[in-house]
């Protein structure tokens, strides 16, 4: 699969993704802009309204039957971090044009072009009645991730980690500036984001890119002033901190933070991925076998990597009376790791796991359109094929390596009163 990226200006590029094994494909609009509290919590808001209706299509009901007439198509909202910047976008899902007999392809990019540049505004706001409900349902998304104790968990030891920087910025927004967000405010808010962000709109799927790309040229018709964003800084070192949160809570939840000041620019990148793999990836990971099922002292355990900030998380939910046990024992593991105490099964069964996720990635042109555009935001972007030749090449000696650069520095636990 050859993947195309062509740029129609300095700050917009397009992207096509081919394949025609799908009925459906896929065309997403990504607004890349920098990330504080305050435009994230504009974009979740943003992206949601703007979803709603728009001027053409002035009701939800209007915009349904519209999606409807264009054989059940579907319009989703996009809201999510990469490392400095946040994304604000929009996605539609349309069949295949060999399945029909009319370009689809340029009704929905008409679509997309009244949602983008004529949203439903009046005397200089969004529409209040549907802002009014949009802002609502993200208040209530908000408060469920704080009701949620492990995704609140998760949230919150990431904000005291990574405080400071825009890593440690919620992804869903802040309940006290989204209060503070008026219909005008969005509107000069979204005039701000359009002309400021850097844009690039992917085709996944089977399309005529040449005629695609001129109705994308008529839809952004301008040049993004694209300001410069301060880049995430690999953590090398960090003093040892702790932080422990008392709420009325049967399960206690811990996370604890390791650095290893790897980039997705060195040669030790792929080694990192395949070493958390095997410390905490899955259910073939050591901090399975052994704190979860060898040692029954949590109920779920897994690790992950923070690309941007060159650093690896544990998260683990426990009874509070376990939870110095429950250290002991993770060290342990990293421990083993770092001693070479790594057998090959353990490294063939992390590598399978990893490769048969990017596989998975496959089956979903979303994921696939994602997947790429989130590689734009890497110095040396790659393939899933590339990936996978990478990850196959991963020895025991390179975990070793990896492993013996991890630092614990920042452990976080909710627990009860």
């Amino acid at each position: 699969m050859i993947i195309n990226t062509e740029k129609i200006s300095k700050n917009v590029t397009v992207t096509h993704i081919p394949d025609d094994k799908f009925k459906a494909g896929y065309i997403s609009v990504y607004f890349a802009s920098p990330r504080t509290r305050q435009s994230v919590s504009n974009n979740v808001l943003l992206s949601r309204v703007m979803t709603t209706a728009c001027q053409k299509f002035d009701t939800p009901l209007k915009l349904d039957k519209e999606l409807e007439n264009l054989y059940d198509a579907e319009l989703f909202p996009i809201s999510e971090p990469m490392g400095q910047y946040h994304i604000m976008g929009f996605r539609i899902k349309i069949v295949q044009e060999d399945y029909i007999s009319e370009n689809i392809t340029d009704k929905a990019l008409d679509l997309l072009g009244e949602i983008i540049s004529h949203p439903l505004v009046e005397q200089d706001g969004f529409n209040e009645k549907y802002f009014k409900l949009e802002k609502n349902r993200l208040l209530q998304i908000i408060a469920s991730d704080i009701n949620d104790k492990v995704s609140y968990s998760r949230i919150r030891a990431n904000e005291l980690m990574f405080a400071g920087s825009a890593q440690g910025i919620r992804a869903s927004g802040y309940k006290e500036e989204v209060e503070k967000i008026t219909p005008k405010a969005l509107y000069e808010y979204y005039k701000k984001l359009i002309n400021s962000s850097k844009i690039n709109i992917s085709f996944a799927g089977k399309f005529d890119i040449d005629n695609a790309g001129k109705k994308i040229e008529q839809i952004i018709n301008h040049e993004p002033q694209v300001e410069k964003v301060k880049e995430i800084e690999i953590i090398k070192q960090k003093p040892l901190e702790q932080f422990v949160e008392k709420m009325d809570v049967t399960q206690a939840k811990m996370v604890m933070y390791y650095t290893l000041g790897i980039s997705d620019q060195d040669e030790d990148y792929y080694p990192f991925i395949v070493c958390n793999s095997v410390f905490g990836g899955g259910a073939h990971s050591k901090l399975f076998m052994n704190v979860r099922e060898k040692h029954s002292i949590c109920y779920s355990i897994i690790s992950s990597i923070q690309k941007f900030t060159g650093t690896m998380s544990v998260y683990s939910a426990i009874e509070p009376k376990n939870y110095e046990k429950a250290v002991e024992l993770i060290g342990e593991q990293m421990q083993d790791m770092k001693d070479g105490k790594i057998t090959q099964e353990e490294l063939n069964s992390a590598k399978k796991s990893y490769i048969t996720a990017l596989n998975t990635l496959k089956d979903r042109l979303s994921d696939m359109s994602d997947f790429f555009y989130r590689q734009s935001f890497t110095k040396s972007p790659k393939t899933i094929d590339e990936i996978i030749e990478l990850i196959d090449k991963v020895t025991i000696s390179d975990i070793i390596k990896v492993a013996n650069k991890a630092q614990l520095c920042y452990k976080y636990l909710l627990t009860k009163n």
